[in-house]
């Protein structure tokens, strides 16, 4: 069972430590959302990058401390559709 949890953390391209900082695009996107860096943080939201230095935010989802599945989003694409 514990498996199917494995693909689902390589799947969500989450670094293994999380980020200090996040780029000045991205945390002034989730700023005008309504989202704090504080926020960001504790819960674990991470930026990646996509083809094209396309920035794409990823939110995890957990049950416990296990992380379930992944929602992403790419920042500034004109159809903005979720992944």
């Amino acid at each position: 069972m514990y498996g199917k949890y494995d693909e689902i953390r390589k799947k969500s391209r989450m670094p293994e430590q999380q980020a200090r900082a996040y780029s000045q695009e991205f945390t002034k996107y989730l700023k005008s959302r309504g989202f704090s860096v504080k926020t960001l943080t504790n819960e674990r939201i991470y930026e990646s990058m996509g083809s094209g230095k396309q920035i794409i935010i990823g939110f995890p989802f957990y049950i416990g401390t296990t992380l379930v599945n992944a929602k992403f989003y790419k920042l500034g694409a004109t159809d903005n559709k979720w992944f």
